[in-house]
Protein backbone atom coordinates (compact mmCIF):
# COMPACT_ATOMS: atom_id res chain seq x y z
CA UNK A 1 0.00 0.00 0.00
CA UNK A 2 0.84 3.77 -0.39
CA UNK A 3 2.93 5.29 2.37
CA UNK A 4 1.53 8.42 1.98
CA UNK A 5 -2.18 9.01 3.32
CA UNK A 6 -4.77 10.55 0.98
CA UNK A 7 -5.49 14.15 0.95
CA UNK A 8 -8.78 12.99 3.12
CA UNK A 9 -6.64 10.41 5.07
CA UNK A 10 -4.08 13.02 6.14
CA UNK A 11 -6.77 14.92 7.63
CA UNK A 12 -8.27 12.18 9.91
CA UNK A 13 -9.33 9.17 7.52
CA UNK A 14 -7.24 6.43 7.55
CA UNK A 15 -5.15 5.44 4.20
CA UNK A 16 -6.96 1.73 4.76
CA UNK A 17 -10.41 3.19 4.76
CA UNK A 18 -10.34 4.85 1.43
CA UNK A 19 -8.72 1.89 -0.60
CA UNK A 20 -11.66 0.05 1.50
CA UNK A 21 -14.35 1.89 -0.47
CA UNK A 22 -12.62 2.11 -3.47
CA UNK A 23 -12.29 -1.60 -3.88
CA UNK A 24 -16.17 -1.74 -2.86
CA UNK A 25 -17.55 -1.02 -6.31
CA UNK A 26 -16.00 -1.06 -9.60
CA UNK A 27 -13.44 1.54 -10.84
CA UNK A 28 -13.73 3.29 -13.91
CA UNK A 29 -9.96 3.29 -15.26
CA UNK A 30 -11.16 5.11 -18.67
CA UNK A 31 -11.61 8.02 -16.40
CA UNK A 32 -8.34 10.36 -16.47
CA UNK A 33 -5.82 10.34 -13.32
CA UNK A 34 -3.18 11.91 -12.76
CA UNK A 35 0.44 11.31 -11.24
CA UNK A 36 3.59 13.36 -10.51
CA UNK A 37 6.52 11.05 -10.94
CA UNK A 38 10.02 12.92 -8.89
CA UNK A 39 13.25 10.91 -10.74
CA UNK A 40 16.99 11.61 -11.31
CA UNK A 41 19.47 11.10 -13.69
CA UNK A 42 21.50 8.21 -14.20
CA UNK A 43 19.09 6.39 -11.84
CA UNK A 44 18.22 2.79 -13.07
CA UNK A 45 14.59 2.24 -10.31
CA UNK A 46 13.70 5.38 -11.87
CA UNK A 47 14.06 3.77 -15.22
CA UNK A 48 12.10 1.01 -14.20
CA UNK A 49 9.32 2.93 -12.66
CA UNK A 50 8.83 5.14 -16.16
CA UNK A 51 9.09 1.47 -17.38
CA UNK A 52 5.96 0.26 -15.16
CA UNK A 53 3.82 3.73 -16.08
CA UNK A 54 4.47 2.71 -19.34
CA UNK A 55 2.68 -0.79 -19.51
CA UNK A 56 0.13 0.72 -17.04
CA UNK A 57 -1.12 3.03 -20.18
CA UNK A 58 -2.93 -0.25 -21.29
CA UNK A 59 -5.11 -0.22 -18.47
CA UNK A 60 -5.61 3.26 -17.86
CA UNK A 61 -5.87 5.16 -21.28
CA UNK A 62 -6.01 8.46 -19.49
CA UNK A 63 -3.02 8.50 -17.13
CA UNK A 64 -1.03 11.66 -16.84
CA UNK A 65 2.27 11.66 -15.65
CA UNK A 66 3.77 14.82 -14.89
CA UNK A 67 7.94 14.44 -14.54
CA UNK A 68 9.61 16.37 -12.38
CA UNK A 69 13.68 16.15 -12.23
CA UNK A 70 14.63 15.82 -8.05
CA UNK A 71 17.62 18.12 -8.55
CA UNK A 72 15.82 21.28 -10.06
CA UNK A 73 14.58 23.78 -8.26
CA UNK A 74 10.98 23.52 -9.34
CA UNK A 75 11.19 19.68 -8.59
CA UNK A 76 12.38 20.54 -5.18
CA UNK A 77 9.70 22.79 -4.69
CA UNK A 78 7.27 20.95 -5.67
CA UNK A 79 8.13 17.53 -4.07
CA UNK A 80 8.84 19.34 -0.58
CA UNK A 81 4.99 21.05 -0.66
CA UNK A 82 3.75 17.47 -2.06
CA UNK A 83 6.09 15.34 1.38
CA UNK A 84 4.44 18.11 3.60
CA UNK A 85 0.82 17.50 2.33
CA UNK A 86 0.76 14.35 2.59
CA UNK A 87 2.98 14.06 5.72
CA UNK A 88 6.09 12.39 4.00
CA UNK A 89 8.96 11.62 6.75
CA UNK A 90 11.67 14.14 6.76
CA UNK A 91 13.90 11.06 6.04
CA UNK A 92 12.45 9.98 2.84
CA UNK A 93 11.89 13.49 1.47
CA UNK A 94 13.52 14.49 -2.18
CA UNK A 95 14.25 11.08 -2.68
CA UNK A 96 13.55 9.62 -6.30
CA UNK A 97 11.82 7.66 -7.81
CA UNK A 98 8.33 8.77 -6.25
CA UNK A 99 5.33 8.97 -7.42
CA UNK A 100 2.59 11.25 -5.75
CA UNK A 101 -1.16 10.59 -6.71
CA UNK A 102 -4.06 12.00 -5.37
CA UNK A 103 -5.13 8.94 -2.86
CA UNK A 104 -1.05 9.02 -1.79
CA UNK A 105 2.17 8.42 -2.74
CA UNK A 106 4.95 5.28 -3.47
CA UNK A 107 9.13 5.87 -2.55
CA UNK A 108 11.17 4.20 -4.00
CA UNK A 109 11.02 0.67 -3.68
CA UNK A 110 7.45 0.27 -2.65
CA UNK A 111 6.78 1.26 -6.55
CA UNK A 112 5.49 -1.83 -8.03
CA UNK A 113 2.93 -3.03 -10.06
CA UNK A 114 -0.03 -3.92 -7.92
CA UNK A 115 0.60 -0.93 -5.30
CA UNK A 116 0.32 1.16 -7.89
CA UNK A 117 -2.19 -0.10 -9.48
CA UNK A 118 -4.04 0.39 -6.17
CA UNK A 119 -2.91 3.79 -6.01
CA UNK A 120 -4.29 4.94 -9.39
CA UNK A 121 -7.53 2.98 -8.15
CA UNK A 122 -7.90 4.62 -5.27
CA UNK A 123 -7.53 8.13 -6.95
CA UNK A 124 -9.74 7.40 -9.54
CA UNK A 125 -12.40 6.74 -6.56
CA UNK A 126 -11.44 10.06 -5.04
CA UNK A 127 -11.53 12.06 -7.90
CA UNK A 128 -14.93 10.51 -8.99
CA UNK A 129 -16.62 12.61 -5.81
CA UNK A 130 -18.50 15.75 -6.56
CA UNK A 131 -20.86 17.37 -4.25
CA UNK A 132 -24.63 16.60 -4.59
CA UNK A 133 -26.50 17.95 -7.28
CA UNK A 134 -22.91 18.75 -9.12
CA UNK A 135 -23.30 17.94 -12.87
CA UNK A 136 -22.26 18.66 -15.99
CA UNK A 137 -18.39 18.69 -16.84
CA UNK A 138 -17.29 19.44 -12.96
CA UNK A 139 -19.10 16.32 -12.19
CA UNK A 140 -17.13 14.46 -15.51
CA UNK A 141 -13.88 15.37 -13.96
CA UNK A 142 -14.06 15.65 -10.75
CA UNK A 143 -12.06 17.62 -8.25
CA UNK A 144 -8.49 18.76 -9.61
CA UNK A 145 -6.23 16.16 -8.97
CA UNK A 146 -3.75 16.58 -5.43
CA UNK A 147 -5.66 19.56 -5.05
CA UNK A 148 -7.85 19.18 -1.70
CA UNK A 149 -10.94 20.57 -1.59
CA UNK A 150 -12.35 23.81 -0.15
CA UNK A 151 -15.39 23.82 1.76
CA UNK A 152 -15.80 27.74 1.10
CA UNK A 153 -14.03 30.33 -0.20
CA UNK A 154 -12.28 31.23 2.75
CA UNK A 155 -11.27 27.99 3.05
CA UNK A 156 -9.83 28.03 -0.43
CA UNK A 157 -7.93 31.19 0.65
CA UNK A 158 -6.60 29.35 3.71
CA UNK A 159 -5.87 26.64 1.78
CA UNK A 160 -3.72 28.99 -0.92
CA UNK A 161 -2.19 30.94 1.58
CA UNK A 162 -0.67 27.61 3.65
CA UNK A 163 0.40 26.07 -0.08
CA UNK A 164 1.98 29.38 -1.23
CA UNK A 165 4.19 29.54 2.24
CA UNK A 166 5.06 25.97 2.00
CA UNK A 167 6.41 26.93 -1.57
CA UNK A 168 8.44 30.11 0.04
CA UNK A 169 9.95 28.16 3.06
CA UNK A 170 10.66 25.93 0.44
CA UNK A 171 12.57 28.39 -1.75
CA UNK A 172 14.12 29.96 0.72
CA UNK A 173 15.47 26.48 2.07
CA UNK A 174 16.47 25.52 -1.51
CA UNK A 175 18.39 28.88 -1.53
CA UNK A 176 20.52 28.31 1.98
CA UNK A 177 21.88 24.83 0.94
CA UNK A 178 22.73 26.67 -2.37
CA UNK A 179 24.64 29.20 -0.53
CA UNK A 180 26.49 26.52 1.91
CA UNK A 181 27.18 24.63 -1.20
CA UNK A 182 28.54 27.27 -3.19
CA UNK A 183 30.48 28.77 0.46
CA UNK A 184 32.34 25.01 0.68
CA UNK A 185 33.18 24.85 -3.38
CA UNK A 186 34.59 27.98 -2.87
CA UNK A 187 36.15 27.27 0.90
CA UNK A 188 37.58 24.57 -1.40
CA UNK A 189 39.20 26.28 -3.95
CA UNK A 190 40.79 28.82 -2.03
CA UNK A 191 42.60 26.04 -0.09
CA UNK A 192 43.47 24.25 -3.28
CA UNK A 193 45.09 27.75 -4.33
CA UNK A 194 47.27 27.98 -1.12
CA UNK A 195 48.72 24.94 -1.46
CA UNK A 196 49.42 25.25 -5.30
CA UNK A 197 51.02 28.95 -4.02
CA UNK A 198 53.02 26.95 -1.39
CA UNK A 199 54.30 24.72 -3.85
CA UNK A 200 55.15 26.96 -5.83
CA UNK A 201 57.33 29.17 -2.91
CA UNK A 202 58.73 26.63 -2.46
CA UNK A 203 59.94 24.60 -5.78
CA UNK A 204 61.56 28.63 -5.90
CA UNK A 205 63.27 28.31 -3.10
CA UNK A 206 64.33 24.94 -3.99
CA UNK A 207 65.68 26.49 -7.33
CA UNK A 208 67.51 29.64 -5.43
CA UNK A 209 69.09 26.63 -3.21
CA UNK A 210 70.11 24.81 -5.87
CA UNK A 211 71.48 28.58 -7.77
CA UNK A 212 73.73 29.17 -5.06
Amino acid sequence: SASCPSSEAADGAGQGAVQAEASAQPVDRSRRVRLEFFRRRDCGDCERAAALLGELREIYPNLEVIEYAIESPEGYRRNEVLCNRYQVPTAQRRKAPALFAEAGCLLGSEISALPLRDLLDASLELSARTPEGQTGAGAAQGPAPLEPSAASPAEGARMAATTEAEAEGVERAHFIEQLVSYGVFALGGVVLLLVVVRLLLRRRDETDDSDR
